[in-house]
C-alpha cells in the first residue's frame, strides 16, 4: 500500500549563511517536504512481459518524486484468455457432436420412416375416394435378405382372359407419386420401402437396393404369371421405372443392376424384364452433391463428411453402367427428367448436369420443367401428369413400333 512519510524539518537549513539562529527570511523556519510512495505486492508468479504496464523486474519496487501515481498492476493469462477459450472449446464440442450424429444416424436422416406420423397404420381404402375409379391392391412380397415388403398394386385391367389379350403389358415401378382402353394394359406397383408402412426392416441404401431388385422381379414373375409361354399371342412387356426425389437414385441403382445382366432379352428362361424407361422427378445427383447444396458455406464442418457416408445414391456414377454394353439387343433405357420450377430442396443444375451426363453417354433424354411446382409438386400438378403420361404412351407406342419392324 502507499506510504506516506511524515513532513521533517531538514537540518541543513540551519546552517544557511545571512540568517540568525539558523533561520531564513521573516522567522518561519523553510522546511522540506519530501514524499516517497511504493507498491509493496504480495509475489506472484511474472506474467507475459507484454501483459505488463511498464518493464518492472519481478520483485522490484518502482519509486516516484512528486505526487503519489497510479501504481503498476500485473494483467495474468488466465483471466484473459478463459471467456474465449471456454466459447471456443463449447462451439467445437457442439459441432463435433453434431457431426458424430449425422454420421451416426444418417439413414434416420435421410429416410425419415417414420414421417409424418401415423403413416404405418393408414389402409389403402383410408384413400379410395382418392384414387378416382383406380382399385388398388395390397401385396406382400420378400427382399432379398428376407426382409417382408408390402406394395401396393394397381391395373387397368385385373383379370385377363385369352380374347381380352393386350399387345403390350406396361409396369411400373414406382419409388416412394400415381394412371386410362387401348391395346396397352397397366400395372402400377408402389414399392413400400424397408421400415416404411408395412414394411418390415430398417432403410438403408443397400437393404432398400436389395427391395427394388425383389420388386424388379415381381414384375417379371407377374408376366409370366398372366401370360404363359403357351399363349399364342405374346405379350410384349414394358418396364419403366419412376423415382422422385430420393427414390430416383434408388430407381438409376435398380436400372444400373438390370443393365450389368446378361440374360435380359426376352424369352429366356428366367423371363426377367429389362428396363424401357426411366422417369427421374425432381432427381439429384448424389447424396455427397446434396451436402454441398444444403451447406453451402465452407467453413461448415457438415458438408465435409462425405468420406462417411453410407449412402451415396449416386445418379450420375449410375448413368455411366447404364450405357455401358451389356452384350444384349436391348435398347438402352430412355430417361424423362421432371423439374419443379420453384424446387426449394434440389438445385436445377442437378437436373441439367444429369441431362448432359446422358447426352454425353448417348442414352436418349428428355426434360419436362413444372411451371410453378415446389419440390413435391411435381407429379400433383395437371402439367407433370399429362407430361409423365405423354411419355409413358410414347414409350410403349415407340417399343409397339420396333416390334413391328423387326417382324
Amino acid at each position: 500500500m502507499p506510504v506516506l512519510s511524515v513532513p521533517r524539518l531538514c537540518c541543513a537549513c540551519a546552517s544557511l549563511p545571512g540568517t540568525p539562529g539558523g533561520f531564513v527570511g521573516d522567522g518561519y523556519a523553510r522546511l522540506r517536504w519530501t514524499a516517497r510512495t511504493g507498491c509493496r505486492r504480495t509475489p506472484q508468479p511474472p506474467p507475459l512481459p507484454w501483459l505488463l504496464s511498464g518493464p518492472v523486474p519481478r520483485g522490484a519496487t518502482r519509486w516516484f518524486d512528486g505526487p503519489a501515481r497510479e501504481s503498476t498492476r500485473w494483467v495474468h493469462v488466465e483471466a484473459l484468455l478463459a471467456p474465449p477459450l471456454v466459447f471456443t472449446g463449447l462451439l467445437a464440442a457442439l459441432w463435433t457432436w453434431k457431426c458424430a450424429m449425422m454420421v451416426i444416424f444418417q439413414n434416420k436422416i435421410i429416410y425419415m420412416p417414420g414421417l409424418p406420423p401415423g403413416t404405418r397404420r393408414e389402409e389403402i381404402g383410408d384413400y379410395s375416394h382418392d384414387c378416382r375409379g383406380v382399385v388398388w391392391q395390397y401385396e406382400r412380397l420378400h427382399s432379398e435378405d428376407g426382409t417382408s415388403l408390402a406394395i401396393a398394386v394397381a391395373s387397368s385391367s385385373p383379370t385377363l382372359s385369352l380374347s381380352q389379350t393386350p399387345e403390350t403389358h406396361i409396369y411400373i415401378l414406382y419409388f416412394q407419386a400415381r394412371g386410362t382402353g387401348s391395346s396397352f394394359a397397366y400395372t402400377m406397383a408402389c414399392v413400400s420401402y424397408r421400415g416404411y408402412w408395412k414394411s418390415s426392416g430398417r432403410p438403408s441404401e443397400n437393404g432398400i437396393n436389395m427391395d427394388a431388385v425383389s420388386a424388379w422381379k415381381w414384375a417379371s414373375d407377374t408376366h409370366a404369371r398372366l401370360y404363359p409361354s403357351g399363349n399364342s399371342c405374346r405379350t410384349r412387356p414394358v418396364l419403366i421405372l419412376w423415382g422422385q426425389s430420393i427414390g430416383a437414385g434408388f430407381a438409376t441403382n435398380l436400372a444400373a443392376t438390370v443393365a450389368t445382366r446378361g440374360d435380359l432379352a426376352w424369352g429366356t428362361s428366367q423371363h426377367l424384364l429389362p428396363v424401357h424407361a426411366v422417369i427421374l422427378e425432381t432427381p439429384f445427383l448424389s447424396i455427397r452433391a446434396m451436402l454441398k447444396a444444403l451447406y453451402p458455406q465452407k467453413w461448415l464442418p457438415y458438408r465435409h463428411l462425405w468420406p462417411f457416408l453410407r449412402n451415396q445414391l449416386d445418379s450420375a456414377a449410375n448413368l455411366e453402367v447404364i450405357a455401358r454394353p451389356n452384350g444384349t439387343s436391348h435398347q438402352p433405357a430412355k430417361f424423362l427428367l421432371v423439374i419443379a420450377e420453384k424446387d426449394e430442396l434440389v438445385p436445377r443444375h442437378h437436373a441439367e448436369e444429369l441431362q448432359k451426363r446422358c447426352e454425353r453417354l448417348g442414352l436418349p433424354v428428355e426434360r419436362h420443367i413444372v411451371r410453378g411446382a415446389y419440390h413435391n409438386e411435381a407429379s400433383a400438378r395437371r402439367d407433370g401428369q399429362v407430361a409423365i403420361a405423354n411419355f409413358i404412351r410414347g414409350r410403349a407406342q415407340a417399343d409397339q413400333a420396333r416390334e413391328a419392324r423387326e417382324s
